[in-house]
C-alpha cells in the first residue's frame, strides 16, 4: 500500500487470537496469519495472547521427574517460538511489517511466572525472555495489563477489580462493566456486540479468543465447533470500528487454493470437526 492510499483511510487493526501452541499441534496458520498481515497492511497488529500454552506448567498436569519436566517445557517454548518464527518469515520484508506490534501476555503464558513463584527449581532457568518477543519487534505487555489506542481497551482479559473474577456473560454485560470499546482474548469462539447512544458514539465489545487448527481434548467431542480465525477491525477511529472476522476455512482456501478439510487430510492430520 502506498503512502497515498494510506492517507485515504482510517486505521486497521489485525488481530490474533489466543493460538495455543504445544508440541504436535499443526502451525499452518501461522504462515496464514503473516500472508494475511502483508496482504491487509494493519497499522497494528494485536496478538491477544496464549502463543505458548505451556501444558507442561499446568497444575493440571501430572508432575514428573525434573529431568522430565525439564524436557517437556523445553518442548513447550520451542513450539511456541516456532509458531512466532514461521509468522514473522511470513510477512516477509520490512515494507510489510506493521508500525506496532503488541503482545498482550496471557494466562498460559503466566504459567512460568507461577511455576517459578511455586517452586524456585525454575528460577533463572525459565523466564519471559525465552519468548524472544522484543527481539521479533514485538512490544510486551503483562497479563491483564491494559494497552490503549484509539479510546479501544485491549486485554488478554478483564476482570473485577475487588474480587479478580474474570468479567464474563453477554457482551452487553461486559460493556455495562468495562464501560468503554474493548478487545479481549482468553474464550474460546468469538462474540461480538456494539452499542449505539444517542450522543451519536458507539462502543464495541469484541471476544476472539481462537486461532487454531487443532482440537482441545478438554473441550469434548462436542464442544470444539467454535470460530477459529483472524479478525480485522477496519476504520478504527475514537473507539469506533468496523469488524471482518477471517475464519481458518476462508484463509486456507485464499492461501493454500484449497479446502481446509482437504488441506489437513494432505498433511495427515485430523481436522477438529
Amino acid at each position: 500500500m502506498t503512502s497515498k492510499q494510506k492517507r485515504f483511510r482510517r486505521n486497521r487493526y489485525l488481530l490474533i487470537p489466543d493460538t495455543q501452541v504445544k508440541k504436535g499441534v499443526p502451525i499452518d496458520h501461522a504462515k496464514w496469519a503473516g500472508m494475511a498481515i502483508a496482504e491487509y497492511q494493519p497499522d497494528i497488529v494485536f496478538h491477544l495472547g496464549d502463543n505458548w500454552d505451556m501444558p507442561s506448567l499446568s497444575s493440571y498436569e501430572e508432575k514428573g521427574s525434573k529431568a522430565k519436566e525439564g524436557a517437556r517445557v523445553e518442548d513447550d517454548l520451542q513450539a511456541g517460538n516456532d509458531f512466532m518464527d514461521l509468522l514473522e518469515e511470513s510477512i516477509g520484508g520490512k515494507e510489510n511489517q506493521p508500525e506496532e506490534k503488541i503482545f498482550l501476555m496471557g494466562n498460559h503464558e503466566q504459567r512460568i511466572e507461577r511455576a517459578i513463584n511455586q517452586d524456585p527449581k525454575w528460577e533463572g532457568v525459565i523466564s519471559y525472555d525465552n519468548f524472544r518477543l522484543e527481539e521479533r519487534g514485538w512490544q510486551v505487555y503483562n497479563y491483564q495489563e491494559v494497552v490503549w489506542r484509539e479510546n479501544i481497551a485491549f486485554s488478554h482479559m478483564f476482570y473485577y477489580p475487588r474480587t479478580g473474577r474474570s468479567i464474563s456473560g453477554s457482551i452487553e454485560n461486559r460493556l455495562n462493566n468495562i464501560g468503554c470499546s474493548f478487545v479481549q482474548g482468553h474464550e474460546q469462539g468469538i462474540k461480538y456486540t456494539p452499542r449505539n447512544y444517542p450522543t451519536g458514539r458507539t462502543y464495541h465489545g469484541l471476544v476472539a479468543g481462537s486461532y487454531y487448527l487443532h482440537h482441545e481434548k478438554y473441550q469434548g467431542p462436542q464442544g470444539n465447533n467454535y470460530f477459529r480465525g483472524l479478525v480485522v477491525l477496519n476504520n478504527v477511529h475514537d473507539g469506533d470500528y468496523s469488524i471482518m472476522p477471517l475464519d481458518v476455512e476462508y484463509l486456507c482456501e485464499k492461501y493454500e487454493g484449497m479446502p481446509l478439510e482437504e488441506f489437513m487430510r494432505k498433511k495427515g492430520k485430523n481436522t477438529r470437526r
